[in-house]
């Protein structure tokens, strides 16, 4: 067996140990949702904002820690949805 079979199943093992999921839908909504979760957290640094700010972290975070795409876009979007109410209410 050769170094990169051993770090394959080395890291597969670790994975399925951690409870990883390398689902494409998954990944894919990980993406999408942490990078714009990324761009708001940097829209409410600039503008010293703590509602985009606070939200923004919220949604990297919800992309780090929930694996199903499902869950993740629906609470992401609630995430948003909270975002709109607030820059609505003046905050």
């Amino acid at each position: 067996m050769n170094l990169g079979q051993t770090l394959n199943q080395a890291s597969c093992g670790l994975a399925i140990l951690l409870g990883i999921s390398f689902d494409s839908g998954s990944l894919f909504a990980s993406v999408i949702w942490g990078a714009l979760g990324s761009g708001i957290f940097l829209y409410g640094w600039k503008q010293k904002e703590m509602a985009p700010l606070g939200c923004g972290l919220a949604m990297v975070m919800v992309s780090y820690f929930i694996d199903a795409a499902g869950m993740m876009s629906l609470v992401s979007v609630i995430i948003l949805v909270i975002l709109y109410w607030l820059k609505k209410q003046g905050y």
